[in-house]
């Protein structure tokens, strides 16, 4: 591989590169406001970081991967780890590995641990660094572009926790990532930021469709039959899956009167789990998981979403939607362009069909700009986060895409 026009090859990390890849590892971190704070000697730092790190390069050398030049040197390391590795030692062993530092150090890990998404399977870069001297040639570029080119062919996207903000303009900006969630706070000053890299939309178009593998409930984007209908899988977590109906199954108001109404008290939530819920059979209930519904404020304008509800099958609200759907940040800005909608890339993965083949507007659980009003998408797939009348009449094509978590 050139590299501004330098051979530089990336290759998978063997036994004997461990040392050298840990050095390197233990020379880029050295100042890092994590392992500062983490490591409060300086002279303890560089050795703590290398022994810290090798641990994960023997859990998986092939994807850990190395930068080597023409004379065999190696200049930069990427250490990757599968969402679902299993080491039951593993915090034994890192607390063995960084010695008096090890309770900071669990700190640390509680925290990652609260924040993993949601969503898998996922690959996390755990460790990622270049030498001084091989700065600015692309090398770091090339070391993720090099493990991504591997996992956007299965679809698979990826995770990490930043030291520093998100600068589009960085390395992992310009390799896809995006921020997600809050900071990670460790100690005043020091936070942990994380990123995702989303899988690239034609990865993710392989799987969206039907197939009769086994394994059907467990890919992201698959189409399954559940009861009467097509439905979406959205989320994959504790072996159960989130699934949305592929097409908006009927069209029906919200809720019956023009009031104030949330989640909690629309009758639409009350059709869900009573009558819709019962036109699945008893060995399809069982597999329907009660579930929290956490219903919040509209992120625009502040509207109280009321109180979080337990139910068996609900709407998805505005957070969910750019979450599952494709996320913009708009939530986050705004749109520079309308204080109402969320227009954007995006538009066309969220358009839905009615049953008989109909451009049709779904129905939210989030409140509109006002409390009588409900969030939905638009027929050209728009958010409308300003909502629509409570009530409106069917006649106006709004329609429900049910959603539960499924035992898989």
């Amino acid at each position: 591989m050139l590299i501004n026009d330098r051979e530089i090859t990336i290759r998978s990390a063997e036994k004997e590169d461990i040392d050298k890849a840990a050095d390197i590892l233990g020379t880029s971190f050295y100042e890092d406001p994590f392992f500062v704070w983490a490591i409060e000697t300086p002279s303890d730092r560089h050795k703590t970081v290398a022994n810290y790190y090798r641990l994960y390069m023997n859990l998986g050398l092939d994807i850990t991967h190395v930068a080597e030049t023409p004379d065999k040197s190696i200049v930069g390391v990427s250490i990757w780890l599968p969402h679902d590795a299993k080491d039951s030692s593993i915090d034994e062993k890192v607390e063995h590995a960084v010695g008096e530092y090890a309770s900071r150090f669990r700190i640390f890990g509680e925290k990652s641990h609260a924040n993993e998404p949601p969503s898998a399977p996922y690959h996390q870069l755990l460790g990622f660094g270049v030498l001084p001297v091989a700065h600015g040639l692309g090398v770091g570029s090339a070391l993720l572009k090099y493990h991504h080119n591997k996992l956007d062919k299965l679809g698979i996207p990826t995770y990490l926790e930043a030291s520093t903000r998100y600068s589009a303009g960085g390395v992992y900006g310009r390799t896809g990532y995006q921020p997600i969630g809050e900071p990670i706070f460790l100690t005043e000053g020091v936070d942990l930021f994380p990123l995702w890299r989303p899988a690239p939309e034609q990865a993710q178009a392989l799987h969206a469709h039907e197939t009769d593998h086994d394994d059907i409930y467990s890919v992201v984007g698959s189409l399954i039959k559940f009861g009467r209908y097509d439905w979406r899988v959205l989320d994959i977590h504790d072996n159960t899956a989130l699934i949305i109906s592929d097409k908006v199954i009927e069209l029906r108001k919200y809720h019956d009167r023009c009031e104030s109404v949330t989640w909690s008290n629309c009758t639409i939530r009350q059709y869900l789990n009573e009558d819709f819920y019962d036109t699945f059979d008893n060995a399809e209930k069982s597999r329907i998981v009660e579930t929290r519904i956490y219903n919040y404020n509209n992120p625009w304008f502040g509207t109280s979403g009321g109180d979080d509800t337990i139910d068996k099958i609900f709407l998805l609200c505005v957070d969910e939607v750019t979450k599952y759907f494709g996320d913009s940040r708009q939530l986050r800005g705004g749109n520079p362009n309308t204080n109402y909608f969320i227009d954007d890339n995006f538009n066309n993965t969220r358009k839905a069909l009615d049953t008989v083949a109909s451009p049709s507007r779904w129905w939210l659980r989030t409140p509109g700009n006002l409390p009588h009003f409900v969030a939905s998408v638009t027929t050209d797939g728009r958010v409308a986060v300003s909502g629509d009348f409570v009530n409106r009449s069917d006649a106006f094509s709004v329609g429900i895409r049910p959603a539960l978590w499924l035992k898989i």
